[in-house]
């Protein structure tokens, strides 16, 4: 008698599709000039100046932009990561191609988890396979998987995070304590990558206690067990990080939630000192249509999500997802519009990359639950298809309205002589200015990469100092005792915001008139 062995299904095709995007995608950085990548609108300026703070690490100056003064304004685990590029590679446009690539892995990696957590929730390939190619070509989580910044590897370490809380991949023989560390290493390491992890962990945290409060006898216990593992581990790697930033700055808070968040109530003119109710519920009820118009544009669209999250939610197969996700988007989108008010643009898009690949799952489950029997399948790939389209029609479009798209290129092919006038300034600088010259510049990150200036952030993004300085009328001094010489930001008549009125006013700048204007900033040597 023969015995047949049920076959295990063959995840072939899947990896074959997500192989054949990373090697293309691979491709087009190693082909692309890295002036190119860094003239396209959605690698924004701050993948760059995690660039420079890695590069600096490799060569010796430790976790700092400028060389001289720690920070921990950057992704903990992902500059020491992509530090080893610089350390190894001898070139620097080898250890930035290298970096764009590691960035792309994990993106890719991370649409593969989307696979894997749909077909362990519903049993469902067609609705695993929909959400899958949803996360992978969606605009998006395209873009966001080749900006060489922490977007793709948070992204990636949440979803292994969910995927290990669900059990996917789980051996038979492993206690439910080990796992549960496992797990917790996840969740730890993206929490290590981006402080905002630890509202993914509050939010698994949550799931659990549930599923210990509504469990009895052995079930408890192990369910009790599961959550000690992942706390104990995910609690280690938290006490590392946070003693991490307290021996760099002597603050437990990342630098650059504190200096973006001084940004924006200095864009909104807002400030918590003189406390506003009307004026508060006006930036809030603003920055509630910016979030609903970028998830229309991670997920293409705000109410298509809305719907497919609360079907999703009453479903028993999505129970366990649909509780950590209501927890963790209530605490995050809440936070984002109500307290930390991120920008409106690619900055802030790139925040909702692991959200939007979560969405992706219920909006996989909405496509297949419509009740349509005829070619239900032709249906769904039409209904994909135009999400994919016009998502990226939205994300195209998002990059049109920024101060620079007419200098840029959506796919790095910028028109020649307008590239040239964007870096003006900065080949001028390159080209002219001594080596290890101090310049204090907002958005710093191509001057940094691209030239051999060391860069002080006035604006407060990686250094929230600045920001401090700024909000006590003490930027001037701040300036001088950090012996900064140059100025890097643009004239009151292109920009006046509280920054540039105050640097215009209290500092004696006079225009290197030999260096080419920029379109949207002007160098200045400071006369002190």
């Amino acid at each position: 008698m023969f015995f047949h062995k049920k076959e295990q299904p063959s995840f072939f095709y899947m990896w074959l599709t997500a192989g054949s995007v990373f090697v293309l995608k691979s491709l087009f950085l190693l082909l692309t000039p890295i002036r190119g990548l860094a003239s396209t609108t959605w690698l924004i300026d701050d993948s760059l100046i995690e660039m420079c703070v890695s590069r600096n690490i490799a060569q010796g100056f430790g976790f700092s932009l400028d060389q001289i003064h720690p920070t921990t304004g950057a992704p903990f685990f992902w500059i020491y990561l992509e530090s080893l590029n610089h350390f190894f590679l001898p070139f620097k446009d080898w250890a930035i191609r290298a970096t764009f690539i590691e960035s792309t892995l994990f993106g890719t990696l991370a649409t593969v988890l989307v696979f894997f957590i749909a077909l362990k929730l519903t049993k469902d390939r067609r609705i695993a396979w929909t959400a899958f190619l949803l996360s992978t070509f969606t605009a998006s989580a395209f873009f966001n998987a080749m900006n060489g910044m922490d977007t793709a590897i948070f992204t990636f370490f949440v979803l292994l995070g969910l995927a290990l809380f669900l059990g996917v991949g789980r051996p038979n023989k492993w206690s439910n304590f080990a796992w549960g560390g496992v797990t917790g290493l996840a969740l730890g390491l993206a929490l290590m990558t981006r402080g905002d992890g630890i509202f993914v962990l509050f939010g698994l945290f949550c799931v659990r206690v549930y599923e210990l409060l509504t469990s009895k006898g052995d079930e408890r216990r192990e369910t009790g067990k599961s959550l000690l593992g992942m706390l104990i581990i995910a609690g280690l790697c938290f006490t590392f990080f946070m003693g991490w930033q307290l021996l760099q700055t002597g603050s437990p808070f990342p630098g650059n939630q504190v200096g973006r968040r001084e940004l924006a109530l200095a864009w909104h003119g807002f400030s918590f000192s003189n406390f506003s109710l009307p004026r508060y519920l006006t930036i809030v009820a603003w920055m509630v249509f910016q979030l609903t118009d970028l998830i229309t544009i991670a997920t293409g669209g705000f109410l298509l999500a809305l719907v497919a999250f609360l079907t999703g939610a009453f479903n028993k197969d999505l129970k366990k997802l649909s509780i950590f996700s209501a927890i963790y988007f209530v605490i995050f989108f809440g936070l984002l519009v109500g307290y930390q008010w991120y920008f409106a643009d690619f900055h802030g898009l790139r925040y909702l990359n692991s959200s939007a690949h979560i969405l992706f799952i219920y909006i996989a489950f909405l496509f297949w639950r419509i009740p349509v029997d005829l070619w239900k399948k032709g249906v769904v790939t039409l209904l994909g298809l135009a999400l994919i389209i016009l998502a990226g029609y939205k994300h195209y479009q998002q990059g049109t309205r920024m101060a620079l798209a007419k200098y840029m290129s959506y796919i790095s092919q910028p028109d020649p002589v307008q590239n040239k006038i964007m870096w003006g300034t900065i080949d001028w600088m390159r080209d002219n200015l001594p080596a290890g010259t101090l310049v204090g510049v907002r958005d710093y990150g191509r001057v940094c990469l691209f030239t051999s200036a060391l860069v002080q952030d006035i604006a407060g993004n990686i250094d929230p100092a600045a920001a401090a300085a700024l909000n006590e009328g003490a930027l001037d001094k701040f300036l001088k005792d950090r012996n900064i010489n140059y100025l890097l930001i643009p004239s009151l008549e292109m920009r006046s915001d509280k920054l540039y009125q105050y640097l215009h006013k209290n500092l004696r700048l006079e225009q290197v008139k030999e260096a080419p204007v920029s379109p949207t900033q002007i160098l200045y040597q400071i006369i002190w």
